[in-house]
């Protein structure tokens, strides 16, 4: 992010189970560390008046590994990188089952393997005119509908799969 030409204003949330009960205390130093190395803008963080699914609704951009943020990005038309690198993928999806990210199955929202991919969608994604850059507008509206009839489609899935 300090590579970028223009100023930013970064929000670095942390996943709420991210905590010295979880995760050990060097982990949530290393953060600490990872966060003073951001110089080019604003450093924003947790903050006790605004939720997580706020921050997503005021952001241009949200950028997560394999969070359920990715897919509120998506309801909410934004655009959405999942940094998903072997690594990421073999410790968080593939330990779990997973053969894939399904948001980014969907099309939904961009996977970047490596950080060089990261900093190519998030450039675009910044610092473009384009409002749909990473052509994800299309497959967000046709899996993230907001209609008001996404309830009774989850209740005729369920309901089909109890006829099996």
């Amino acid at each position: 992010m300090n590579e970028f030409p223009y100023h930013i204003c970064l929000v670095a949330l942390q996943h709420p189970k991210y905590s010295k009960d979880y995760v050990s205390v060097e982990e949530l130093r290393e953060w600490d560390r990872s966060c003073t190395k951001f110089n080019n803008g604003i450093l924003l963080g947790k903050h006790k008046d605004i939720t997580t699914d706020e921050w997503v609704a005021a952001s241009d951009l949200v950028v997560s590994m394999t969070s359920t943020i990715l897919a509120t990005a998506a309801y909410l038309r934004k655009l959405c990188v999942a940094y998903l690198t072997p690594e990421i993928f073999e410790t968080k999806l593939a330990a779990g089952g997973y053969k894939f990210l399904p948001i980014a199955k969907l099309c939904a929202c961009k996977v970047a393997a490596h950080e060089e991919e990261l900093k190519h969608f998030v450039g675009l994604a910044l610092f473009s005119d384009q409002h749909d850059v990473l052509g994800l507008l299309e497959n967000q509206k046709k899996h993230f509908s907001c209609d008001g009839k996404n309830a009774a489609r989850v209740a005729d899935v369920v309901e089909s799969l109890l006829r099996k």
